[in-house]
């Protein structure tokens, strides 16, 4: 027979005599009764008699000394419960005790109560895993020394013990919960074993396995092996999740990165613990700290591409925690919101068709909010819109998709992206929340998510409306008046959304907000320079700047676009010899396709323009954005 379990020995050295001859009590009572009652059958049948009276009385106190059985029954009930409480509130004790070693069979002691040893059972329950508890549970995490991890250590290299494993991670689990617990000088030898120590074990003792020949893997559960130590992968797993989340050391952080990037296989399993784990990685990924910043977001994109059913947590954790950095956007901090988005959309980038469900869901939700702000026309609502959370999220989906419908890109694959189906529902989303509040307080927002669109309408090789919304521009009065100088700081435009009322008849602004718009204008055309309806498309803008310089009295704008009016009309005269030398039509949508197609844009007269003025932008130092300036949060 098999070694009996520690509290097994423990009810058997202190409970199990008075148990045993309670149980013979009972059972010469019991035979006693039936012996009665079969002689009193026998007078019946056989004597003739049926006289109760005559049926032999049992004394009570040959039996029980207090003569009431029924008082014995409820004494007994009252002190086995007893007994049960009396245990519970020193099993803490009785476990940590050494029982002595005693070689008792149980079973053949009890000759056939089966009873108590069900009983005994139901106290120890299932001891592999209460064993498992009361390890983290009560460890003495103060008496670890570095001797006790370097005799860990030498152990778990040189022999295949499982129990071992599983000794060392539940001290690994108690101790991340409670590092105050643990020695300073031990705590960082404990997590560095269970690091660089323990991932080995996994890797040595268990095996991988796919389904498929370019399937992600994940380790095979049906062998020996795995259930040796399926308990210690599992608490594993969930410690890695609690130091990651806890510690506020870089270095041990990307270590736990690096480390569940190893196993991945290994711990695939465990959703929740990777769910935390990758949801930390996000929050790092968007941190100040760069070089953490990197490893977090090399550990998301590891993530995403071997383990397809976590693809969905990474895209979500990492949209999530860029959302919750856009609230902080300002002049200081757009460019790493900015990284944080080309970073992302790698991420999206890693399997399209899957990540294609989540955009899809994310416009949707950005057109709720649209549409619930238009019908309520109140102050509180249109912040829910009006706020740069909301602005980068419609930027970054821009360039999601500008991204993936590139339309280089799809000519080489020699098929269409999925996210092209996005097209239509983010433009109509972007154009409804430039015309949800068109006063010139938000011409900076307009102004940000018409680059958006000029961004997807130039990769896609779409054509996206966007003049109309800058004509309405010139319709401003701040404009075209001739605005006095004050002592307002110049605004950084590019991170503003919303600028405050002091500034809107400033020089400062007009001259901010017509710089602007020279630069989106000539964007605009730029990308179109090269196309074969370009005279056609210039000619109602050259009109209407025509007309604003007329009445105009900003004379430092009047010269930019009188300059704007003059390379239109260039570019116009130079397609127009181009097309002059044509033989097809404009039904010739094949040859009209590929008009000018291998010529370079900075070969044009308005490319070239455009060329000019980007690099004059480089070259000019940026404006800081102004206090005054009002941010709007969500």
């Amino acid at each position: 027979m098999g070694k009996s379990s520690k509290s097994l020995k423990k009810f058997s050295r202190n409970h199990l005599k008075r148990t045993v001859d309670q149980r013979r009590l009972e059972q010469k009572y019991k035979q006693k009764l039936k012996f009665s009652k079969q002689k009193a059958l026998h007078n019946k049948y056989v004597n003739g008699s049926d006289d109760e009276d005559e049926t032999p009385k049992i004394n009570p106190n040959e039996v029980f000394e207090d003569g009431s059985a029924e008082k014995f029954f409820n004494s007994e009930i009252d002190a086995i419960a007893e007994l049960k409480k009396k245990n519970k509130r020193k099993l803490k004790e009785e476990i940590t005790e050494d029982p002595e070693d005693e070689d008792l069979d149980v079973v053949s002691y009890l000759n056939g109560n089966e009873q108590i040893e069900d009983d005994t059972r139901k106290e120890t329950k299932n001891p592999v895993k209460s064993e498992v508890a009361e390890e983290i549970e009560y460890i003495d995490l103060n008496e670890i020394t570095i001797k006790n991890i370097t005799e860990w250590k030498n152990s778990i290299s040189s022999k295949n013990s499982s129990k071992l494993v599983k000794q060392v991670v539940s001290t690994f689990k108690a101790a991340v919960k409670d590092q105050e617990a643990v020695k300073p000088d031990v705590l960082p030898k404990l997590i560095s074993l269970n690091l660089d120590v323990i991932p080995k074990v996994f890797q040595k003792y268990l095996d991988l396995k796919s389904n498929n020949k370019n399937g992600p893997k994940s380790v095979a559960t049906d062998n020996k092996q795995y259930q040796k130590y399926s308990d210690s992968l599992k608490q594993y797993a969930s410690s890695l999740a609690i130091l990651v989340s806890t510690s506020q050391d870089a270095s041990t952080i990307g270590a736990v990165f690096t480390t569940t990037h190893k196993l991945l296989p290994y711990l695939s399993e465990f959703k929740k613990s990777l769910k935390s784990i990758i949801e930390t990685a996000s929050k790092h990924w968007s941190g100040n700290d760069k070089d953490l910043s990197n490893v977090a977001f090399t550990f998301l994109q590891s993530v995403g591409k071997d383990q397809p059913h976590l693809f969905d947590i990474v895209l979500k954790s990492s949209y999530s925690a860029l959302l919750k950095k856009s609230l902080e956007s300002n002049s200081q901090t757009i460019t790493l919101i900015n990284k944080l988005k080309a970073s992302a959309i790698e991420l999206y980038s890693t399997r399209p068709s899957q990540s294609y469900d989540l955009a899809f869901q994310y416009i949707c939700q950005l057109g709720v909010h649209l549409k619930n702000s238009s019908s309520s026309k109140s102050p509180e609502a249109y912040k829910a819109v009006y706020n740069w959370q909301y602005v980068h999220s419609l930027d970054f989906w821009a360039k999601t998709v500008a991204k993936e419908c590139n339309i280089t890109a799809e000519s080489l694959s020699g098929k269409k992206s999925p996210f092209r189906e996005l097209i239509y529902p983010l433009v109509q989303v972007i154009l409804g929340t430039i015309r949800l509040i068109p006063t010139p307080q938000y011409f900076p927002l307009r102004f940000y998510l018409i680059r958006s669109l000029l961004e997807i309408s130039h990769s896609a090789d779409v054509y996206i409306p966007v003049l109309p919304l800058l004509m309405e521009v010139l319709q401003a009065s701040l404009i075209a008046k001739l605005a006095k100088p004050n002592d307002l700081r110049e605004i950084d435009i590019k991170s503003t959304i919303r600028a405050s009322k002091v500034y809107l008849n400033s020089k400062e602004y007009q001259d901010s907000i017509c710089s602007e718009f020279v630069d989106i204008v000539a964007e605009f055309f730029g990308q179109n320079s090269k196309s074969i309806v370009f005279p056609e498309l210039s000619v109602p803008v050259v009109l209407a700047f025509k007309r604003f310089i007329s009445r105009s009295k900003n004379g430092k704008f009047n010269k930019q676009l009188e300059k704007l009016v003059e390379r239109l009309d260039e570019n116009s005269k130079f397609i127009q010899q181009k097309r002059n030398a044509l033989n097809f039509g404009p039904t010739n949508r094949a040859e009209v396709d590929v008009f000018l197609k291998d010529m370079p844009v900075e070969k044009t007269p308005f490319g070239n323009y455009v060329l000019i003025l980007r690099q004059n932008r480089m070259q000019k130092p940026s404006g800081k954005a102004s206090q005054d300036v009002e941010m709007v949060d969500a």
